[in-house]
């Protein structure tokens, strides 16, 4: 079987501005593990797709970049473009989840609790932003909310796997 990435390889070679080739590409590379070779493709390729205008159709691109990004350690760069990613509505669960996935980080349960909060809002089945909910509740002092929390996200997907671990 091809890899993938041959593929966008040879795509690459014919224009070395195709950016579905250097988003596949970044994915591709984040996935291998080779996150300085994913933020070259994806800096190039958010290059080529902002050059009139910052403001992206979706969030995709910037939300695959700002994984990268965490990936490498740059969280607060990250951050920033998890935000960006949340602009298009497409991406708001899922930048929203990884935002509050920071703020847990940084010791910052409030935050993280409005993130995990605004991301059900748009997905109530988005499969992290109930536990990152529910461990922001928990920090808080809030155990009452977070069984209710857990019960619900229980009851939407009973073999939420985190979420069972989590609500023991």
């Amino acid at each position: 079987a091809v890899m993938p990435d041959a593929y966008w390889s040879k795509a690459l070679e014919r224009d070395p501005d195709h950016v579905p080739s250097l988003l596949g590409m970044a994915e591709y590379s984040l996935r291998m593990l080779h996150p300085q070779q994913a933020k070259r493709y994806a800096e190039r390729a958010l290059a080529q797709l902002t050059r009139f205008n910052e403001r992206l159709e979706t969030g995709g691109p910037y939300y695959l970049f700002a994984r990268i990004l965490e990936a490498l350690g740059e969280i607060d760069r990250a951050y920033d473009f998890y935000y960006k990613a949340s602009w298009s509505g497409d991406s708001v669960p899922r930048a929203m989840a990884r935002l509050g996935c920071i703020d847990l980080r940084r010791g910052d349960p409030k935050a993280a609790a409005d993130h995990a909060q605004r991301a059900l809002d748009r997905d109530a089945d988005h499969p992290l932003a109930p536990a990152v909910l529910l461990l922001a509740q928990c920090a808080l002092g809030l155990e009452e909310e977070a069984a209710r929390t857990a019960a619900r996200a229980l009851a939407r997907d009973p073999h939420n796997l985190l979420i069972l671990w989590l609500s023991r």
